[in-house]
């Protein structure tokens, strides 16, 4: 693939219409392939944070499922020992 930037003004001067216009498409082309890598890179990373995310939230809800139990699991003792102590 060659560029614009591949040839000089004075080379630039002698090109034809349609050679100029190929030289303009192939940088239109260039652009946009790096803009689509740009986007799959970007899907990608969300892709991972979302994963990331879901991965996290899966360990929140089984940290309140064991914070939930522990709590009553205190609750209970603690009403065993008034109960105990009161008499």
């Amino acid at each position: 693939m060659w560029s614009k930037g591949d040839v000089t003004n004075s080379e630039n001067q002698s090109l034809t219409p349609v050679e100029r216009a190929r030289e303009r498409l192939e940088k239109a082309l260039d652009e946009l392939d790096m803009a689509v890598d740009r986007t799959a890179r970007m899907n990608s990373e969300a892709e991972s944070r979302t994963s990331a995310m879901d991965v996290v939230n899966d360990e929140n809800a089984h940290l309140r499922k064991t914070n939930e139990t522990v709590s009553k699991r205190l609750n209970a003792a603690i009403g065993r020992l008034k109960s105990v102590l009161e008499g």
